[in-house]
């Protein structure tokens, strides 16, 4: 179990942004996920790296961005897939792991590694979670590797907008779904199965396509998911070099220290632009904090017990 001063959980203010005494508990969970998620990659020499705001908190905050609320990494290809595979093995009990492998209702292309699938306000639960009595989890995600040959990577890219707009069509329940999942199954020589979630599936064929090029045949890797969605034009495949990736450095992050890719800058300006060390505050980009919806959930449930406890 990590070691934290009772200080540290203080709510405090970081670059003009007040962060909350239970976010810093939010942090500490998702702290002692990464301890795990770690435990195994050294175990079996994996590599992971601390990718998106987690990696832009780790260079420019040492810790995290103050305005996050999440913990992301990311692994390349081939130690990705052996550690979802080890996780489900390996992870104290409790855990989850959520996946397009694991879990038919799963419906991200990344993984996600949890500490359990329910609130708990049990003493053993807060006191090995630092007090926090929601679910906390960690984000992983794959990079894969970029073609040399542009025109093979045009034609990737082309299959990915297809099936993106098919799992666009089908998150709205569009009438033209059924047309788009048959265009899907033409256009990339697949087979989908319609007993199962049209997402998932769809989800399915994306990662297949991300795995299309190995490391021999590139000379560069990216999060293909996130990038055919973010970027269009000459640059849309840029990517980093997979040298980036060859070894990990290690930095402060809070009270820990974890694993950036080497020239941690070139990921950053891919996945940032190049003014990633101006601090930008993002919190409206989704329902922050993450646990707000759990909390929201837990008070509903005490103001009915208070109603039948007191018939008001």
């Amino acid at each position: 179990m990590l070691q934290f001063e009772e200080s540290w959980f203080c709510g405090e203010e970081r670059d003009g942004f007040y962060i909350e005494s239970m976010m810093k508990r939010a942090w500490a969970a998702q702290m002692e996920v990464l301890a795990q998620i770690e435990a195994i990659c050294k175990r079996h020499g994996l590599r992971y790296f601390a990718d998106w705001g987690t990696l832009l908190g780790a260079v420019r905050h040492q810790g995290y961005i103050p305005w996050d609320d999440d913990m992301d990494i990311a692994l390349c290809r081939e130690d990705y897939m052996k550690f979802v595979s080890l996780a489900r093995e390996e992870l104290p009990e409790g855990y989850q792991v959520l996946s397009l492998y694991t879990t038919e209702e799963w419906a991200e292309h990344f993984v996600r590694i949890v500490n359990g699938t329910a609130v708990r306000f049990d003493e053993e639960h807060l006191h090995a979670w630092h007090g926090f009595p929601y679910v906390a989890g960690v984000d992983i995600f794959p990079w894969d590797y970029l073609s040399r040959d542009p025109e093979a990577e045009e034609l990737r890219q082309q299959m990915m907008d297809i099936v993106l707009g098919a799992i666009a069509m089908a998150k709205e329940n569009s009438p033209d779904t059924e047309n788009m999942l048959r265009c899907v199954e033409e256009s990339c020589g697949v087979s989908l199965d319609r007993s199962k979630p049209a997402v998932h599936e769809l989800l399915r064929v994306m990662d297949g396509l991300s795995q299309l090029f190995t490391a021999e045949e590139a000379d560069r890797v990216d999060e293909l998911a996130y990038l055919t969605a973010r970027r269009r034009g000459p640059d849309a495949y840029k990517g980093w070099l997979k040298d980036c990736v060859k070894k990990q450095v290690w930095v402060p992050f809070e009270t820990i220290e974890i694993a950036v890719p080497q020239n941690a800058a070139d990921v950053l300006r891919v996945e940032y632009g190049d003014r990633y060390e101006t601090p930008v505050q993002w919190v409206n980009w989704h329902d922050y904090p993450f646990y707000k919806k759990q909390q929201e959930a837990c008070d509903r449930v005490m103001r009915e017990r208070e109603k039948g406890r007191t018939g008001k």
